[in-house]
């Protein structure tokens, strides 16, 4: 039986290959842009990530990414 705290197979390398895909689209759209191409860019690649990834955390993440993206740049002026 598994327990609560156990990691099977590759679960933590899947884990931690997600967080760094997710870390690298953090850095690729650091600069916020008020542009449609840069969020068109933004949504493609969050999509991406999203579909290699389809679970609850990797939505999360990506959704304070991206409201991080959309804090900043009302905040300075993109």
């Amino acid at each position: 039986m598994r327990g609560p705290y156990e990691i099977w197979g590759t679960d933590i390398l899947e884990e931690n290959r997600m967080f760094v895909e997710i870390w690298e689209f953090r850095k690729k759209f650091y600069r916020a842009e008020s542009t449609p191409e840069y969020f068109d860019a933004v949504r493609r690649e969050a999509e991406r990530i999203y579909a290699a990834h389809k679970n609850q955390l990797c939505h999360d993440l990506l959704w304070a990414v991206m409201e991080d993206f959309e804090r900043r740049g009302k905040h300075e002026g993109a």
